[in-house]
C-alpha cells in the first residue's frame, strides 16, 4: 500500500508539471480588424498556421499587429512583445515566430487606429526591433538582407503595400520548396521609440513565417556616421568614459545629472530626425566606445511600471518587467520613485563592481558592497498630452573606483515570470508533501 500511495502521489506531481508546461501564458480574445476591406474578428494564433494556406499565416500576422495597435501604453506593448518570445505561448512555435522591423517613413495617409487595414508603405528602415527567436539578431540592419539564393528579401519586406504581402524566400536548405513569409506595414504610437507627435514618421513591419537566421554582422558604421544627421549640440559635454571619479559627491552628481539630461536632449532630437529610426537610436545609445556607453556607465530607459524599454549593457532584459524582481526590484522601485520626485533625483545603493577584486561575483549585479550613484528623470514625448506614455531615463556610476573591465551592469537582472514563480512554488510544495509522505510512511512501517 505504501508503494502504491507513493506512485499515485508521484503521478499527480508529474501530471501537474505537464499541465503547467502546456498552460498558455496569456489567454486573449479576438481583435476586431479590417482585413482585405472586410471587418473581421482576428483570432488566429501560431497553432492555427498552415504553411500551405496563405490566409492563416496572413491572419496570424494581422492578429499580432492588431494587438500592437490596440495597445495604449508602453506597458501593454512591452507585455505583447515579450509574449512574442514565449515558446509556450500563442505566438512562437519552432520555425514559426514573429520579427518586428523598423519601416521608418510611411508613405500615404493610412489610418493608425488599429481597427483599419493598414497605414501605408514602409519606405525605408529595416532594423530588427524584435526577433522572437534570436535576440542576437536584434539591432541588425536587414534593409539589404539577402536569402541563400541572393534575393534581397530585406527590401521586399520594406516595400510591401498597405495590405501586406506574402514573400517567397530560400532558407537554410536551398533544395526545399521555397517557404513563405508574410509581411505587413503599420504604425503604433505605443511602441517605445515611436514618435507620438508624428506616428506616421516611424513605421514598422511585422513579419511572420520567416525562418531564416542570417549571421550576426558587426556594426561597420562609426558613431559619427550613424549620428551624422544630428546636430553637434546633442553630444554630451562629458562622455560616459569621462564622468565620475571626482573628489566630491557634488561634482559626481553634477556630471551624472548632465549626462542623463543631455541623453534626453539627444533622444528628443533623434525622435524628430527623419534619418534616425528606433533601432538606429538604440544602436547609438548601445554602441560600446560611443559617447553614451563605457564599461558600467550607460543609459537605461524604463516605463513607470518597471518595464525595461532599453538597457545599454544588456538587451536580454528589454521588454521584461523588473518591478518585482527578487534581485533588483527594490532598486528599480526606488529609482522610479526618485524620477517622479523632483527633490530626490539621486539614489545611492550598493552593487557589484567588476573593477573591484572580491566584490561579490564580479559580474556587475546586485549583492556587492561597492557604493553606486544613480540618477533618473521622467520624460514625456508629448508635454501637451498628460495621458501620453512616459519614459524614465537613468544612468549610474560607481563612486571612488575607476572602471577598467567591461561586463558590469548598473541595473540588469532577469525578469521574474509568473510561470517561473509558480514552478518554484510547486517544487517547494512538492518537497514539503514528499517529506510529510515519507514521515507518515515511516510511522506506518513501525
Amino acid at each position: 500500500m505504501k508503494n502504491i500511495g507513493f506512485l499515485i502521489f508521484l503521478c499527480c506531481v508529474l501530471g501537474f508539471l505537464g499541465a503547467l508546461r502546456t498552460l498558455p501564458a496569456a489567454a486573449h480574445e479576438g481583435v476586431p480588424h479590417v482585413l482585405n476591406g472586410k471587418q473581421t474578428e482576428l483570432t488566429n494564433t501560431v497553432s492555427d498556421v498552415d504553411r500551405e494556406r496563405k490566409v492563416t499565416l496572413e491572419e496570424f500576422v494581422m492578429h499580432a499587429v492588431a494587438h500592437l495597435q490596440e495597445a495604449e501604453t508602453f506597458s501593454e506593448t512591452l507585455e505583447i512583445l515579450n509574449e512574442f518570445r514565449n515558446k509556450e505561448g500563442d505566438w512562437n512555435d519552432g520555425s514559426m515566430y514573429l520579427i518586428l522591423l523598423t519601416g521608418k517613413g510611411v508613405e500615404g495617409s493610412g489610418v493608425t487606429s488599429g481597427r483599419d487595414g493598414g497605414s501605408g508603405t514602409a519606405a525605408s528602415g529595416g532594423g530588427v526591433y524584435v526577433h522572437a527567436k534570436n535576440r542576437e539578431l536584434e539591432d541588425q540592419d536587414w534593409s539589404q538582407l539577402k536569402d541563400r539564393k541572393g534575393i534581397n528579401v530585406g527590401q521586399m519586406f520594406l516595400s510591401v503595400g498597405k495590405d501586406g504581402a506574402s514573400i517567397d524566400y530560400i532558407g537554410d536548405n536551398a533544395d526545399d520548396p521555397p517557404p513563405q513569409a508574410f509581411a505587413f506595414p503599420f504604425t503604433a504610437p505605443a511602441i517605445p521609440f515611436s514618435n507620438s507627435l508624428s506616428p506616421e514618421q516611424q513605421g514598422f513591419v511585422l513579419v511572420g513565417g520567416f525562418a531564416y537566421e542570417p549571421d550576426v554582422v558587426d556594426q561597420k558604421k562609426s558613431y559619427e556616421e550613424l549620428a551624422g544627421s544630428l546636430p553637434n549640440s546633442v553630444h554630451p559635454t562629458k562622455e560616459a568614459r569621462e564622468i565620475g571619479g571626482e573628489e566630491s559627491d557634488e561634482e559626481n552628481e553634477r556630471e551624472l545629472r548632465e549626462f542623463v539630461e543631455e541623453a534626453i536632449v539627444f533622444f528628443t532630437a533623434a525622435l524628430a530626425s527623419p534619418e534616425i529610426d528606433a533601432v538606429r537610436l538604440r544602436t547609438l545609445f548601445r554602441l560600446d566606445g560611443g559617447p553614451w556607453r563605457h564599461v558600467s556607465t550607460y543609459i537605461y530607459i524604463m516605463d513607470e511600471n518597471g518595464n525595461v524599454i532599453f538597457n545599454g549593457a544588456n538587451r536580454n532584459i528589454e521588454q521584461t518587467n523588473l518591478w518585482d524582481d527578487p534581485d533588483v526590484g527594490e532598486n528599480i522601485r526606488e529609482l522610479i520613485a526618485a524620477a517622479r520626485t523632483p527633490e530626490v533625483d539621486f539614489v545611492r545603493y550598493n552593487w557589484e563592481n567588476p573593477a573591484v577584486v572580491g566584490d561579490g561575483e564580479q559580474s556587475g549585479g546586485p549583492g556587492g558592497s561597492s557604493p553606486k550613484l544613480g540618477y533618473t528623470k521622467v520624460v514625456s514625448p508629448d508635454k501637451d498630452d498628460p495621458s501620453a506614455p512616459l519614459y524614465i531615463f537613468g544612468s549610474g556610476l560607481y563612486l571612488g573606483e575607476s572602471e577598467e573591465d567591461d561586463g558590469g551592469c548598473a541595473l540588469s537582472g532577469t525578469a521574474n515570470t509568473a510561470q517561473g514563480a509558480l514552478l518554484g512554488l510547486l517544487l517547494a510544495s512538492t518537497a514539503v508533501f514528499f517529506l510529510v509522505f515519507l514521515r507518515h510512511g515511516c510511522r506506518a512501517a513501525e
